[in-house]
């Protein structure tokens, strides 16, 4: 087997490779990681010693151990109107060209239906059901939570944090869907003051005193004590 790096002007990634997989064959699955089709790609391999090698045929006959000490495989997709290349130019300048919502939704070659085809983002049935029981899950919590209730907040990758609940609900300057539980530490491990961007939704507390964390990483009641020496962690000093 031998193991390169494959990179894209939408992924990187490291691979594995038969090295007798023939040139046709990589392309083909270079594709289903990549999106770029094999008629479209131009290959180049960069090789341990700093050399390059372009190579534009997917037609190339020769199996991929004819290139021996591949450490890099760069990939360009040559199809101006691919969705791979729609992807990449989104954030770019806008075009003089407007498509009507339902003009475009009709296009067989949009960014719209790859993300159709291949069960992306909001079309993934697996996501909207992960993100509705992710919500039920948050409203559950939300109804037990009080506010000025001592509290706990275990948020991921963080030790755990206490203090009090002082705020819960929206934050305009974010948007005007997600729920936020605003929370006084009882130490300096925040991130404000109560305050986001110049607007105060609780105290205004002591400086890093403050912060807003999700419902679910928040637990209330009376048992949440301020924390001593005793109850850090072993694991961190």
């Amino acid at each position: 087997m031998v193991r390169t790096s494959v990179v894209s002007s939408l992924c990187s990634v490291t691979k594995e490779w038969d090295e007798n997989i023939s040139y046709l064959q990589l392309c083909q699955r270079i594709e289903s990681f990549t999106g770029i089709e094999p008629r479209y790609m131009r290959l180049s391999f960069e090789f341990d010693d700093g050399k390059k090698l372009e190579i534009l045929e997917s037609s190339n006959p020769y199996p991929f151990k004819t290139y021996p000490h591949v450490s890099m495989i760069l990939v360009e997709d040559l199809n101006e109107n691919s969705v791979v290349n729609q992807l990449q130019n989104s954030n770019g300048t806008e075009s003089n060209f407007h498509l009507s919502d339902e003009e475009y939704a009709k296009r067989t070659d949009s960014v719209l239906q790859w993300k159709m085809k291949n069960n992306y983002g909001r079309f993934n049935s697996d996501s909207k059901r992960s993100q509705e029981s992710n919500k039920q899950l948050q409203q559950q919590r939300i109804a037990e939570l009080q506010i000025d209730q001592r509290c706990s907040v275990e948020s991921e990758g963080q030790v755990e944090r206490r203090g009090w609940l002082r705020f819960i609900g929206r934050i305009g300057e974010i948007n005007d869907q997600d729920i936020w539980c605003g929370v006084e530490f009882d130490d300096p491990v925040g991130k404000n003051d109560g305050s986001f961007k110049g607007h105060i939704y609780f105290g205004p507390v002591k400086t890093n005193h403050g912060g807003f964390v999700k419902p679910l990483a928040v637990k209330t009641g009376p048992e949440f004590l301020p924390m001593t020496k005793n109850d850090q962690s072993d694991d961190e000093i």
